[in-house]
This record gives C-alpha cells, sequence and structure tokens, in this order.
C-alpha cells in the first residue's frame, strides 16, 4: 500500500508542472491551525485544498470540519487518495482542460 508521503509526493510533482498553478505543502506544527488541508492550490482564480489520506484512513473531525469551511466559502475541498483523485476533482470541475495530462 502506498503512504501518505509517496501519495503526496506524486501529487505535488504533477501540480508543480502544470503551467499557472500555485501550490503549497502545508506543514502543521504547534502554531498552526488545525485541520488545514495537507495540499493548497490556487489556479486560474480557484481555490483548491486536499487532505491526502492513504486507503482506509480518514480524515478526523477537525479536517473534516475544516474541509466543510472551505466548501463553504466557496473553495472546493476534498480528501484524496490518489493523483488520481486529484485529477477527478478537476474532471468534476470543469478545470480539466487546462492541465496537461502525464
Amino acid at each position: 500500500m502506498a503512504t501518505e508521503k509517496s501519495i503526496t509526493k506524486r501529487i505535488t510533482d504533477w501540480l508543480k508542472a502544470q503551467p499557472n498553478c500555485w501550490m503549497l505543502k502545508y506543514h502543521g506544527g504547534m502554531y498552526s491551525t488545525a485541520g488545514t488541508p495537507d495540499l493548497l492550490v490556487s489556479w486560474h482564480g480557484h481555490f483548491y485544498a486536499f487532505e491526502v489520506k492513504q486507503k482506509g484512513k480518514y480524515p478526523t473531525a477537525i479536517q473534516k470540519r475544516v474541509i466543510e469551511q472551505i466548501n463553504d466559502a466557496g473553495g472546493i475541498a476534498r480528501v484524496v487518495r490518489s493523483l488520481e483523485d486529484v485529477q477527478e476533482v478537476f474532471d468534476d470541475t470543469g478545470w480539466d482542460h487546462y492541465f496537461e495530462q502525464q
């Protein structure tokens, strides 16, 4: 089974290769905001947040709440378990045509 670290690396490598895409790998710590998703992405005026989880793992209650808050504020936040999950989010939101398929 792929680790969360390897899944995140595959996603971040792909996002970094996309034109006009800004991405931040969020590293939580004692002074950070609890529940912030792992990847924050701005692309063509749209905000995406991805909480990366291994298969069989689930977000905490605070992570679920932050995802809900981002979605309520007009961003797009999802739990993802693979690069294909991220690409599907872009497909579902109609923005996939801007990205190069790799």
